[in-house]
């Protein structure tokens, strides 16, 4: 692994045929799997991830029967899936994000202890077999289907009694209520589908999450008010890009640890709550195109680590009057105040503060939030 080789995969390395574990991951690889692959009966962890293979799994890949983990990641692979996989009993991992696979989901699968499965950023398609999944990956703790083309409906409990710790569902076609996260979930994403309806406040039962991100679907209803619990601790909730209405909470400072939160183009009208102060490590507060009436929030320049602060497409007036030798933003790199109701001089003293946006130190990293 993480080398330069470059060339095509030999098919003398199957002669190693008491081989347990092959890394050949982030070459330069090129051409087809060998076939003869599946002569290495007794491989348990085979990982040709960050390559430039090409063609299909073959068939023969079915006579592994002992192996536990497949990583095929960041290739270019496509074809459907062989159905001979589905022999493998033991696996723990199947890794096929970033290729080119064109198949439904593999529901045929009979791996009673598969732990991570990861689909994302390829070719599947159609409806999930429900009640084959509901069967099948009982020991799932990893599902990540995003960027593919998958479509209908998830039932809302489905996901109720797995232990599934990631859930990525975005950037497919499903529609219906949200589907709730486990317990013990702590990345939920469905962004960029087409689910409807309220924001349950039985996500909130999952105690555990981190990131919430439901942007871009047609969610209704108000800010979900159970996501303030004290015993919530996310850092990501994005919003974004529904049909949410009413204010945002006072209680939104109750949020642990919050660093990005957008509610973006959505429906929120009032004022600022000013409770947002207390949530001290916020980085990204995005809040542009919603319908809400302030003046400009000079209190939110007391956070420490803010860097992003977008307002664009409100209601907000006033004059931007910063008074001199009055240290705010310290970090902040974006600000977007445009199409707004503000009046006055442009407050020099405002563009003074924003130490953030000169020239960074030589050497000093990029910004997490501008990759």
């Amino acid at each position: 692994m993480n080398n330069n080789f470059t060339g095509e995969i030999p098919s003398s390395i199957c002669q190693l045929s008491s081989l347990l574990e092959l890394n050949l991951s982030s070459n330069n690889l090129l051409g087809a799997v060998p076939p003869c692959f599946g002569n290495i009966s007794k491989l348990l962890i085979l990982d040709l991830s960050n390559n430039s293979l090409l063609g299909n799994i073959p068939p023969s890949f079915g006579n592994i029967t002992n192996l536990e983990v497949l990583d095929l990641s960041n290739n270019k692979l496509q074809g459907p899936l062989p159905r001979s996989l589905v022999k493998w009993k033991n696996l723990l991992g199947l890794v096929l994000n970033h290729n080119e696979f064109n198949d439904i989901f593999p529901h045929w699968l009979k791996a009673p202890q598969l732990y991570h499965l990861d689909l994302q950023s390829n070719r599947f398609h159609g409806m999930i077999n429900l009640t084959a999944f509901e069967l099948s990956f009982l020991a799932l703790g990893y599902l990540s289907i995003s960027n593919n083309n998958f479509i209908g409906r998830w039932p809302t409990k489905v996901f109720s009694n797995t232990s599934l710790g990631v859930i990525d569902l975005s950037n497919n076609k499903f529609e219906g209520p949200i589907p709730l996260p486990s317990p013990v979930t702590t990345y939920y994403s469905i962004a960029n589908n087409i689910i409807t309806g309220k924001i349950h406040s039985l996500i909130c039962n999952a105690t555990y999450l981190q990131t919430i991100n439901l942007s871009n679907n047609s969610l209704t209803g108000s800010f979900p008010r159970c996501l303030t619990n004290e015993n919530i601790f996310l850092s990501i909730l994005n919003l974004g890009m529904n049909q949410l209405e009413g204010t945002i909470p006072q209680s939104i400072s109750l949020i642990g640890g919050l660093l990005t939160l957008d509610l973006s183009r959505n429906r929120f009208e009032g004022t600022l709550p000013r409770s947002l102060v207390n949530c001290t490590y916020l980085q990204v507060l995005d809040l542009s195109s919603n319908q809400i009436e302030d003046t400009f929030p000079r209190w939110l320049g007391e956070l420490p680590e803010l860097k992003v602060l977008i307002l664009r497409s409100n209601n907000f007036k006033g004059l931007l009057n910063i008074p001199k030798g009055d240290l705010i933003f310290p970090k902040l790199r974006i600000l977007d105040l445009s199409n707004n109701n503000f009046s006055g001089p442009l407050s020099a003293n405002l563009i003074m503060n924003l130490r953030g946006m000169k020239n960074r130190e030589v050497g000093e990293d990029e910004p997490l939030y501008m990759t």
